[in-house]
């Protein structure tokens, strides 16, 4: 009868052994930390959820409570997601959002949450409650919107410190404001916002500022900004130079709305080269349109409509080989539509495809020179 030899394992297979094990069990969590759990239901308490959006929130394991994301690493929440499912919107039936809406309290047993780093909130309605201070010390927040969900007063300056933030929403529903159900979100100095260093979204639509003296200053000083909207903020002036341009990465600016009164468009704007959408409609921007425009060959979208601008659209213009819409109206253009055919004879003339030019006091007939563009889709001239 053969007689069978168990070898003992090496030393070096046995710790290649028992390193797996250990990572196998490192990646595998059965439930939540009982903490984390605990500042949930606190924090649930405080809520008015009159749909029971949360009633999945019971139970040992928050990890699969509706909303709740969980690290399969650690078993620390990361990810918050409250958001409204359903929307409101003016121009539709808005009683699945009324129904569907939290409001409430926001309860600082959110900082319980250590590595929590999405938060949205968005699409509720919390009755003018404040943008609580605390938030400010979430400090691994990635991203955060509080964007229509019924919150009012200032926004504290402490959502400065969140230096990891990339993305901040706190766009205010103007049905809020003008219907008086909400007082508006308003910012008293801008200058806390220069601390949010890793931002890259930043909206604060409808959200006014009480002092812009320094706004282009602060938001200069952050260098990965991508996305930038600040319509409707009651911006009446921003500087016209600046020593230094760090909008290196810029690719969408609104400034839509604001009633800016300055003698031309700002000379810096026309160094942010790498803008895809600039958005000026609603100001009081006086002057020609700059030849300077040009220097923006990444552009895709430019409105400039509802200004004081006046004389003649530069042949320039006609330069900028990626623009496919030109949003013109509400101008005094010095021109009739037959001596335009300069502006549009460069390369746009293949690119364009919508092209705004009503009330701007252009007169004659339809030019041949429409025919040209080839990629044009839609055209507006009323007067």
């Amino acid at each position: 009868m053969p007689i069978i030899m168990c070898s003992k394992p090496s030393p070096i297979i046995f710790a290649i052994l028992l390193l797996s094990l250990l990572c196998n069990g490192a990646s595998t969590v059965a439930g939540c930390v009982e903490s984390e759990r605990n500042a949930l239901v606190d924090f649930k308490r405080g809520l008015l959820d009159h749909t029971g959006r949360l009633s999945s929130w019971t139970g040992s394991d928050c990890c699969n409570w509706r909303g709740v994301a969980c690290s399969n690493r650690t078993g620390h929440v990361v990810r918050l997601d409250l958001r409204n499912p359903h929307p409101f919107s003016s121009d539709s039936d808005d009683q699945p959002y009324n129904e569907w809406s939290m409001g409430g309290e926001l309860r600082p047993s959110l900082l319980g949450l250590k590595k929590l780093r999405f938060l949205d909130l968005s699409m509720n309605y919390f009755g003018g409650r404040p943008i609580p201070e605390f938030v400010g010390s979430i400090r691994n927040l990635r991203y955060l919107n509080l964007s229509r969900s019924g919150l009012g007063g200032l926004v504290p300056r402490q959502i400065g410190n969140l230096s990891s933030l990339q993305y901040l929403d706190l766009h205010n529903d103007p049905f809020y404001r003008s219907s008086g159900r909400v007082p508006g979100l308003s910012i008293d100095d801008p200058l806390w916002i220069s601390g949010l260093s890793s931002l890259r979204h930043l909206d604060m639509g409808n959200v006014t500022f009480r002092d812009t003296s320094s706004l282009v200053e602060s938001l200069n000083m952050l260098p990965h900004i991508v996305e930038l909207r600040l319509s409707l903020c009651a911006i009446q002036s921003i500087p016209l130079s600046l020593p230094h341009v760090n909008f290196t990465r810029l690719s969408t600016l609104d400034l839509s709305y604001n009633r800016i009164d300055t003698p031309t468009i700002p000379s810096w704007l026309f160094n942010v080269s790498s803008l895809v959408h600039l958005d000026l409609t609603g100001n009081d921007f006086r002057g020609s349109i700059p030849a300077e425009i040009e220097k923006l060959s990444s552009l895709e979208v430019l409105e400039l409509s509802g200004n004081n601008l006046q004389g003649v659209i530069p042949k320039e213009v006609g330069n900028i080989c990626n623009l496919h819409t030109l949003r013109l109206g509400d101008m005094n253009i010095s021109r009739s539509l037959p001596e335009l055919g300069d502006v549009f004879s460069g390369c746009i003339k293949t690119s364009l495809e919508n092209l705004y030019l009503f009330r701007t006091g252009l007169t004659s007939y339809l030019p041949d020179w429409l025919g040209e563009l080839t990629s044009l889709k839609k055209t507006l001239s009323r007067q």
